[in-house]
């Protein structure tokens, strides 16, 4: 080591020989200086939104238009629509609802014909209308309004005796006791097949939605029609609706026809309705004497039931007793001894278990049959109904438990529509509104929702995440102050918020000859800035930085660096300076969190939006002031590498072929840009007024990083750098550099050393190539002992040529001028137009190479 310089063991670059091309250990190995991929940091994440969302809402558009129907679909549904077509299905809707029940209620069996003809008629015409709607409207056929409309047409087929009688064989008998049980046996399968029918007819009321459709039409209050009405029903609100008819639908029809199965009627009608029926034929037969009675009782008996009492008129028990005394039926497990008097029958059952049968009547009407208001003559049988009993309890367990589940389930289908379509997306919402007052950085993805598309709370979800974004994007990290004390109140709105003091390094970049590019390109140069301005955050961005200010024809970036800690070193998360506070939005809720759900691109099934709450992931990776300025230096020089790249084969290549560029720079145009670097404190927070305000950096070290990108141009360099900067670099970075000046800059008596990197080489590859709109999936680290892109940076430069600049430049500041001019004479023939030894040489000549009597090792330097 030539010399001690301000860094201890040795000087960075100005005379001896540390920083020198193939000083060992400096430019070993051949590792790039990206380092492994890490989870991204806000500053990489803040970018990432606008694309997630983008693609998001391009899916929702995408997804939420409706197919459009052919034009003779679309006159099919022209026709079905019609008022002639609406009011004479309302009309035959109607009839099929009550027609039935009036026909019985108020007409003579003579008009059933006629009722049978009407209900034909609307048989038809629901058939034709579901063929109709099959055909012209795509979200009709096999949906859930296409089988409600088809047991609808069924179950009008029970309201045509022409038809239904036949296949239930509803026909009537006469004759005895057994006789009669056995036809009311034979009638019962189409009996309850009616009642279930009669059940299933009530889905007939779904097509008064229809009816109340058409009369909102002719109002002129068509909702469904009008998509700019104030009051037209939102599309979730229409969703919801339908979701919330189809399961009352369902489980009101799961009741009515459920319920029935559940009634011991149903079950036990034979062992009911026998004892009546049969016991007013043995009464008959009893008090018309006829000579078969015995006859009549044992097949009573026999079919009635478990009998335990019979008294017949004008009939003793004993002979009742003596015609069963040999009867046995085995499928009941009876015998007559299970018979009883009335006493025992007190004494041994419930009154719900047993069944008595009364019959009465002593004299003939004249049709034969009896006359039942005499109670004179009586009849009476008494069945033992234990089992019955039983099973009926039994059933109502099932009944109740079927009511309970059918309540259950329905309140969970009601409550999880909610949840889906409204309740979830609120609290999404919410979620995130408490995110960005939380982390204001916090990454804003949104997942793609099937279920969610065209609903206006999808659209409230992506509008928000995408406010948050552009909230984001717009202030930076410089604003995030601005956003969380904003988005935390819920008062008024205060965009001038106390501003705070913090560390970090300031790089300012200008584009070179931009007012001529203007003048050249007119309404292109915002496409021509924007260009730029992508290459260049997109560097910075991977290497922690964040973009802060365009302006116009430059742009200011900002690493924060972490705050110090309690053993004096400056470390932190590399998501933001001094916090580990980044958050990405993934698919569950945060532990111990129910404030809602979160989203992210990611499956399409919502989760249950299977809808989605999210996940905080916390970038906790540890940066240190080193690591951080390393990255800004190497931003930079990927920021120049890649330039280079767009201006010979990407997309800045075709301004070189702009005719107004050619005419204004014959001999040939490439874009490059100016850059300075600046480390020191500053004031973060928004500047402006109510009307407008820019959340920015108010500091002289911000305006530091300006004068040095400035200054680039007299000493013909595109990058120069601060002493205090470099100090902050690590070992590996600074032997790269070479210090070319000391000055003092307007308002500061404090001398600083300037240095810059030589690139030669601007086809050398570091890091990731760029292309335009790809996302940046990783964060990057420099790694300047090992990169070898960064040496190639180096390559055609001659091997001595920083220890001969260094000894000319040594001798520039101990006042040696004569020396010095050798030096560097000696220096721009090894670098033939070295632009920091030519402004040395044109200082110096301007007093005749011999250094004021008073020169104190540096100058003042004249561009601001």
């Amino acid at each position: 080591m030539a010399g001690k310089g301000p860094y201890g063991g040795g000087r960075v670059a100005p005379v001896g020989g540390s920083g020198r091309i193939g000083a060992s250990g400096r430019m070993g190995g051949s590792r790039r200086g990206v380092g492994p991929p890490r989870k991204l940091s806000i500053r990489e994440k803040m970018a990432a939104s606008y694309r997630s969302l983008s693609k998001s809402s391009r899916f929702m558009s995408r997804t939420a238009s409706m197919v459009e129907p052919t034009p003779q679909q679309a006159k099919v549904i022209k026709f079905i629509d019609q008022k002639a077509v609406s009011v004479t299905m309302a009309v035959f809707t109607v009839y099929a609802l009550f027609g039935d029940d009036i026909r019985l209620a108020a007409f003579r069996p003579s008009a059933d014909d006629w009722f049978y003809g009407l209900s034909c008629v609307a048989l038809l015409l629901f058939a034709v209308e579901m063929v109709l709607n099959s055909y012209a409207k795509h979200d009709y056929l096999w949906r859930f309004y296409f089988w409600l409309d088809l047991l609808a047409v069924l179950s009008l087929i029970p309201d045509i005796a022409w038809i239904w009688d036949p296949l239930t064989g509803n026909t009537g008998s006469d004759g005895g006791s057994g006789t009669a049980i056995r036809a009311g046996r034979a009638s019962r399968a189409g009996t309850k097949a009616g009642r279930v029918v009669r059940v299933v007819r009530l889905v007939r009321l779904v097509r008064i939605v229809k009816l109340y459709k058409h009369v909102k039409r002719q109002k002129g209050e068509d909702v469904d029609e009008d998509p700019i009405n104030a009051d037209q029903p939102s599309q979730v609100g229409k969703r919801l609706s339908d979701l919330t008819t189809r399961r009352l639908i369902i489980l009101v029809l799961a009741m009515l026809v459920s319920l029935p199965f559940l009634d011991i009627a149903w079950w036990v009608w034979d062992e009911q309705a026998a004892p009546i029926v049969g016991l007013d034929a043995l009464h008959a037969q009893a008090v018309n004497g006829q000579a078969d009675l015995d006859a009549g009782v044992v097949s009573y008996a026999n079919n009635a039931g478990a009998l335990l009492f019979l008294s017949l008129f004008n009939v003793s028990q004993d002979t009742s007793s003596e015609w069963l005394k040999d009867l046995t039926i085995p499928a009941k497990e009876w015998t007559a001894a299970h018979m009883r008097t009335k006493v025992e029958i007190n004494d041994d059952f419930r009154a719900n278990e047993i069944t008595q049968a009364n019959s009465f009547g002593c004299d003939f009407d004249s049709r034969g049959l009896l006359d039942q208001t005499d109670e004179a003559c009586e009849s009476i049988a008494i069945f033992d109904n234990t089992s019955n009993s039983g099973q009926e309890a039994l059933l109502n367990v099932f009944k109740t438990l079927f009511v309970m589940l059918t309540l259950a389930v329905g309140s969970l289908l009601f409550t999880r529509d909610a949840e889906n379509l409204v309740i979830q997306p609120i609290e999404r919402m919410v979620f995130l509104v408490k995110q960005l007052a939380t982390n204001p950085l916090a990454t804003v993805k949104h997942k793609r929702h099937r279920s969610g598309v065209g609903y206006e709370t999808a659209l409230l979800e992506t509008t928000l995440a995408k406010i948050g974004a552009l909230l984001q994007i717009g202030f930076g990290e410089a604003g995030s102050t601005i956003i969380q004390q904003n988005m935390s109140s819920t008062g008024a709105l205060n965009p001038l918020v106390k501003g705070r003091k913090i560390e970090g390094i300031f790089g300012f970049c200008d584009i070179r000859q931009f007012t001529d590019a203007t003048e050249c390109l007119q309404e292109e140069v915002m496409l021509f800035v924007n260009e730029i301005g992508d290459i260049v955050h997109w560097a910075c961005h991977q290497y922690r930085g964040a973009a802060n200010k365009n302006i116009g024809d430059a742009f200011l970036i900002v690493w924060m660096l972490p705050e110090e800690g309690a053993d004096g070193v400056r470390r932190g998360a590399s998501s933001r300076g001094g916090s580990s506070d980044a958050y990405s939005v993934d698919d569950k809720t945060p532990a111990g969190d129910g404030d809602g759900e979160y989203l992210e691109d990611g499956k399409e099934e919502p989760a249950p939006y299977d809808d989605v709450l999210d996940e905080l992931v916390e970038v906790t990776e540890e940066v240190t002031v080193e690591q951080v300025s390393d990255c800004s230096l190497y931003s930079f020089l990927k920021v120049m590498v890649e330039l280079h790249k767009s201006n010979v084969r990407g997309s800045l290549r075709r301004y070189q072929d702009h005719s107004a560029i050619r005419n204004r720079f014959p001999e040939g145009y490439s874009v490059r840009l100016g850059f300075g670097l600046h480390k020191g404190w500053a004031i973060e927070g928004a500047i402006g007024s109510r009307f407008k305000i820019d959340a920015s950096y108010l500091s002289p070290n911000v305006n530091m990083s300006a004068r040095l990108e400035a200054a680039t141009k007299q000493f013909r360099t595109p990058l120069l750098l601060s002493e205090s900067l470099v100090e902050s670099l690590s070992p590996a970075a600074k032997g790269f550099l070479r210090c070319i000046d000391r000055v003092t800059v307007k308002g500061s008596i404090e001398p600083i050393r300037l240095y810059t990197y030589d690139v030669i080489n601007y086809d050398a590859a570091l890091g990731e190539p760029y292309e335009s709109h790809t996302p940046i999936d990783f964060l990057a680290s420099a790694d300047f002992a090992n990169d070898a892109g960064l040496r190639d940076l180096h390559a055609g430069l001659h091997a001595d040529f920083f220890k001969t600049f260094n000894r000319g430049a040594d001798a520039y500041f101990a006042g040696a001028w004569g020396e010095a001019k050798a030096g560097l004479e000696e220096a721009m023939a090894l670098k033939p137009e070295d632009g920091p030894s030519t402004t040395l040489m044109e200082v110096m000549g301007r007093d005749g190479f011999v250094a004021p009597v008073d020169w104190p090792g540096y100058r003042a330097l004249t561009e601001k």
